[in-house]
């Protein structure tokens, strides 16, 4: 792997629960490779893509799981990352929030990234991809083009945009 990589794979993944939301982005941020100048320029607009209100700064041990993984999506936004990894984490947050997400990382790949994504969540892989692995107990049952793989991986399911 060349660049640098961000990823989104467990809820509480290199937050400490003692450190405010505020405190977990610093500590997360630096994780991830930035400088402190660089986290210093996104903080806030971290925090306004979190929309966690108050809570930013309470301890993160009082958060619900929607509320982590609201705080680690924006911090990995801003990462500016080569490579986001991201494993199902979606799947835990608010509606809303998850319709917020979508065009972001759509944003993300017009920008150079690239996602990895490991869900379920069919509608998000089939917005997202241009290649899809079904995968099976660890082995390979289809890989191709998202319409393909989503449709056999589940016959009712319509890829929208055909």
């Amino acid at each position: 792997v060349r660049g640098k990589v961000a990823t989104l794979l467990d809820l509480g993944t290199g937050f400490l629960p003692e450190l405010t939301g505020r405190e977990n982005i610093a500590l997360n941020a630096a994780i991830m490779g930035l400088s402190d100048s660089e986290t210093a320029s996104r903080m806030d607009s971290i925090i306004d893509f979190a929309d966690l209100g108050s809570f930013i700064n309470s301890p993160i041990k009082t958060y619900s799981a929607g509320m982590y993984m609201r705080l680690g999506f924006a911090i990995a936004i801003h990462v500016n990352a080569d490579i986001l990894l991201i494993d199902e984490i979606l799947a835990v947050g608010d509606e809303e929030f998850q319709r917020k997400c979508v065009p972001e990382l759509q944003r993300m790949q017009r920008n150079g990234t690239s996602l990895v994504i490991a869900s379920h969540a069919l509608s998000m892989l089939a917005a997202l991809c241009d290649r899809v692995i079904w995968l099976d107990g660890g082995r390979v049952m289809i890989d191709g083009q998202p319409n393909e793989v989503l449709e056999r991986y589940s016959p009712h399911f319509v890829v929208a945009n055909e």
